[in-house]
């Protein structure tokens, strides 16, 4: 049998190395020493390629794990990214629509508040027209009756009329789901209490408009009886507390006659 072949001497790092590349490079010179010792110490050549392969499907695994843990890490840092970005645009999205939201309040309180302006403008002119017709002895009369008897009573029915709409509760509409202390008796009675306040502060200021009426004060009578009204709603929005537009109207009415019926009696 003639003299075996030098095995090749294995690497540093392993035995044929621990990198693929090298193991493969290795596999090819364990080939080719094998066709140099034509098939001798077949055993040992054996355990050397089971060696090889064992090493190969080693590294080959690692390298797997290694690249699933890579895609992994990668994966994650791709979701945190992303919700991130989803959390910063849903703020920026609520914030949007706050700033949207408020910009059109702001839009709104100015429309009120234009039409508002124009209202005052227009009943200013409206008084200072009355005015000059009234030193011109002209007076528009807003109920077209015959004689101050006849406003006299109408007057005194419409005073009737305004005092059974408060008696009936509808010179007032108030929240009905008011609770106090989780009763809900308790907070009707609150809403009760409130409500005669509002309209009781609200009907002082009719009857001083009433008392102190003269046929050219009638419009900027009225407009201080209608922020009266405003005031009493801002004042108890809480519990939706406010003065009925049927109620007001009536009241408005009862000007309107005074201011006519003193007008009538003058001319008679």
């Amino acid at each position: 049998m003639p003299d075996t072949a030098a095995v090749p001497p294995p690497r540093k790092g392993g035995l044929f190395g621990r990198r693929r590349s090298n193991a493969e490079s290795e596999a090819e010179e364990l080939r080719a020493w094998i066709a140099r010792t034509q098939g001798m110490d077949a055993a040992r050549v054996a355990d050397l390629v089971r060696q090889v392969e064992a090493e190969a499907a080693a590294l080959r695994e690692k390298a797997s794990a290694e690249a699933s843990e890579e895609a992994e890490g990668i994966l994650k840092d791709a979701r945190e990214t992303a919700k991130g970005i989803l959390d910063d645009a849903r703020r920026t999205a609520k914030e949007t629509e706050r700033v949207r939201k408020e910009a059109d309040r702001h839009r709104k309180d100015v429309f009120d508040a234009e039409r508002r302006l124009a209202e005052l403008q227009a009943q200013i002119v409206n008084a200072d027209e009355t005015a000059m017709l009234q030193e011109a002895g002209i007076y528009a009369y807003r109920h077209a009756l015959h004689d101050a008897i006849a406003y006299r009573s109408r007057l005194d029915t419409l005073q009737n009329e305004i005092k059974a709409l408060a008696r009936a509760g509808r010179a007032v509409q108030a929240a009905t789901d008011w609770t106090v202390n989780g009763s809900k008796r308790e907070g009707q009675k609150m809403v009760r209490d409130f409500s005669k306040l509002m309209l009781r502060a609200y009907n002082a200021e009719a009857d001083y408009a009433v008392r102190s009426m003269r046929p050219h004060r009638l419009s900027s009578l009225v407009d201080r009886l209608y922020k009266s009204r405003e005031t009493i709603a801002k004042l108890g929005a809480t519990m939706h507390i406010r003065i009925t537009d049927e109620y007001h109207y009536a009241r408005v009415r009862e000007l309107e006659l005074t201011a006519d019926f003193l007008q009538k009696k003058e001319e008679e």
